[in-house]
């Protein structure tokens, strides 16, 4: 893997006119898209929702760039599980089954750095 450092330059943060994540450079780190999907599911302030998710992952990216694990694996741990961050939007079919695949995926992650913590100390 590439050090992401040659390509993105923290602190990142939510631009909410773009909706993205910019790095202090001003780069695209991500987009934030969605907004006719979490409407069509019957959020009421889809831009809230997004806004959330982007402020979100800027801070998290902030952690991973500090170098910090314990405090990316405290601030993973703090985050509220994908279901309440979207219980405002009902969740049936095939997005419930998306919702459990990317739960179990963020699982798989949270015990990576449990790991990675380990085998560093």
């Amino acid at each position: 893997m590439e050090d992401l450092r040659k390509f993105y330059k923290p602190p990142f943060n939510y631009d909410a006119e773009c909706q993205c994540v910019l790095g202090s450079d001003n780069h695209l780190a991500c987009e934030i898209r969605g907004w006719g999907e979490l409407l069509s599911r019957g959020a009421k302030e889809p831009l809230q929702v997004q806004r959330e998710m982007g402020e979100l992952i800027a801070g998290l990216l902030n952690e991973h760039f500090s170098g910090n694990r314990q405090r990316l694996k405290d601030r993973l741990a703090e985050l509220e599980p994908l279901e309440d961050f979207a219980s405002h939007i009902p969740i049936h079919g095939p997005y419930l089954e998306r919702l459990k695949k990317i739960q179990a995926e963020a699982e798989r992650r949270r015990r990576r750095i449990d790991e990675l913590e380990e085998r560093d100390v």
